[in-house]
């Protein structure tokens, strides 16, 4: 379950959470409706089988190794304006 934060600059945190919802690997829940979060837990739990598919959806969209590949791509750039 996510909740993202409302006021982040350009609303990143809602288009990031909202890639999750659409792959299958979480519900996003607008800051302003934070009252659905106890009947959407509930919800979930009582459907163990949908939480294993939203576990399998998002180690499919997990980039474990982003922090890596984004350091390559900026000592890259790096050497070309040197």
């Amino acid at each position: 379950m996510l909740v993202p934060y409302p006021h982040a600059t350009a609303d990143h945190q809602t288009l990031n959470a909202r890639h999750f919802e659409r792959g299958g690997g979480a519900v996003v829940v607008a800051d302003d409706e934070l009252d659905r979060v106890p009947a959407l837990v509930a919800d979930l739990l009582s459907h163990p089988q949908r939480l294993v598919g939203m576990r399998t959806s998002m180690l499919a969209l997990a980039r474990p190794d982003a922090a890596d590949v984004i350091a390559d791509e900026l000592v890259v750039l790096a050497r070309r304006a040197g």
